[in-house]
């Protein structure tokens, strides 16, 4: 009679358990699976804006990151995850990426540096050149920055790049090499002189001394102002 009852009760007390465990199921079931809703797009707003949207939604807000953006202003919205109109239980997380604004720099003066340096300086300020204009210039020795854009001392983003406007030296004048055999010296320096040309003279025995006996360049052989013609002179 003891073992019948304490089988019945052993069986009933199985029944009873399991029933229990089955309905926590459920019930656990039933209150996790709650509800769902589409993510709201909170992109390009503004942090305080996109906190009070998610709220709304009955879903909560994480920063993942913080970026430097071009475009996007500071503490606005890049990112989100999930993406908009994502279905997702209320209650989850809209994790999103923060605009730390532009990534601005100071841009160094660069006007009368040269070349080379003014690279380097760009460089060293994690920015970059554009393009490199060029220009004569009769005060401005060649490969020194005449002037630049954007001008020195403005606030920029490092994206932004740097053009130039570069000096290439005087204007080179050319000319055709006068005849200058025959001539006496004085009257050949005279047409150089006009010419900016300089003159090596090389020392010759002849008959009348100061006549011009040969010259290189040879006549019309091109030449350029600055340049230095060597005349063959009788000697005194």
């Amino acid at each position: 009679m003891n073992i019948r009852f304490f089988v019945k009760l052993l069986f009933y007390s199985s029944v009873f358990l399991i029933i229990t465990i089955s309905t926590t199921l459920l019930t656990m079931e039933f209150l996790t699976k709650g509800k769902t809703v589409s993510v709201p797009d909170i992109r390009n707003k503004q942090i305080v804006e996109a906190g009070g949207i998610l709220k709304d939604a009955k879903l909560k807000f994480s920063i993942e990151g913080e970026e430097f953006h071009p475009n996007i202003p500071k503490d606005f919205i890049i990112s989100q995850k999930p993406h908009p109109d994502s279905v997702i239980k209320e209650g989850r997380s809209v994790s999103v990426v923060v605009s730390r604004g532009q990534q601005e720099v100071t841009v160094p003066r660069l006007e009368m540096e040269p070349l080379r340096m003014a690279e380097k300086t760009i460089r060293e300020n994690g920015l970059a050149i554009d393009n490199i204009a060029r220009v004569n210039s009769a005060s401005i020795g060649k490969d020194v920055v005449i002037a630049q854009n954007p001008p020195p001392g403005s606030v920029i983003d490092r994206r932004e790049k740097i053009n130039l406007l570069v000096s290439s030296g005087p204007q080179e004048i050319w000319y055709k090499t006068p005849s200058l055999i025959g001539k006496m010296l004085n009257e050949g320096s005279a047409i150089l002189e006009k010419m900016e040309i300089e003159i090596s003279i090389v020392l010759s025995k002849g008959e009348e001394a100061g006549r011009i006996l040969g010259q290189k360049p040879k006549a019309g052989f091109p030449i350029k102002k600055g340049d230095r013609l060597e005349l063959t002179v009788v000697e005194k």
